[in-house]
């Protein structure tokens, strides 16, 4: 079986629930003694799963400065949740809390994966793939971190900046990391057009779909200013 065959049995959802059913009946949960070094060993986890990535394409021959520097939006979002972890700081969940969610879900839908990708590297892109989705969406409702009230016109303008300066790495690197330079290869209804038009139902998606998130999760959310609880703070 190739990667698209693995893709056509439902493998990446098998895995979507395996990491779902991990964290919502076997993780503990704000107020759990277990809870901090239960988050410094998902950190960890995390860690590994996206370190073998690396290690692999290396091996295979299949890595490369165009395709494999962390500069895509889910593997930015795997590092501030190593970060945040690790060492509690907000802003690095803040951000992954959107980028994580509305990223991740994208490629799951819509995998961007060779025929000839090596099955222990298809695993690994649906299982890092759900955890960003996962992972925060737990840290929320299970484990008490809260989003600031109004973050919707700043993590617009982070996401903006972030993709304003990929454009320039890109245009040097000759790369396309957040698919900022031309349509990523993958069939999906918002891509109309090419560069830089397709971008326009990009953003317009972007728009729409962070404010739809912070609605749906607005019981998750703190006034301005007010603390979150630290890494694993009862």
């Amino acid at each position: 079986m190739n990667a698209h065959d693995w893709i056509a049995t439902g493998l990446g959802w098998y895995l979507f629930v395996a990491v779902f059913v991990l964290l919502w009946w076997v993780a503990p949960r704000l107020g759990s003694p277990h809870l901090k070094t239960f988050e410094k060993g998902l950190a960890l986890f995390i860690a590994l799963n996206y370190a073998f990535y690396h290690v692999s394409a290396a091996v295979l021959g299949d890595w490369s400065v165009q395709d494999s520097l962390p500069f895509h939006m889910c593997n930015l979002t795997q590092l501030l949740l190593i970060w945040h972890l690790l060492t509690g700081q907000q802003w690095a969940f803040r951000i992954s809390a959107i980028w994580g969610p509305l990223g991740g879900i994208q490629a799951l839908f819509t995998p961007g994966i060779e025929a000839d990708y090596w099955f222990p590297l298809v695993v690994q892109f649906f299982v890092s793939h759900s955890l960003v989705v996962l992972v925060p969406i737990y840290l929320m409702v299970r484990a008490g971190r809260r989003l600031p009230k109004r973050f919707f016109w700043p993590i617009i303008g982070y996401t903006h900046l972030v993709a304003l300066v990929l454009h320039l790495i890109n245009r040097s690197l000759g790369s396309n990391y957040m698919y900022v330079n031309q349509p990523p290869p993958v069939d999906h209804p918002l891509l109309h057009g090419s560069w830089p038009y397709y971008l326009f139902w990009i953003d317009v998606a972007l728009f729409a779909l962070v404010a739809l998130f912070l609605w749906g999760f607005r019981r998750y959310t703190h006034p301005e200013g007010e603390g979150n609880p630290s890494v694993g703070e009862a």
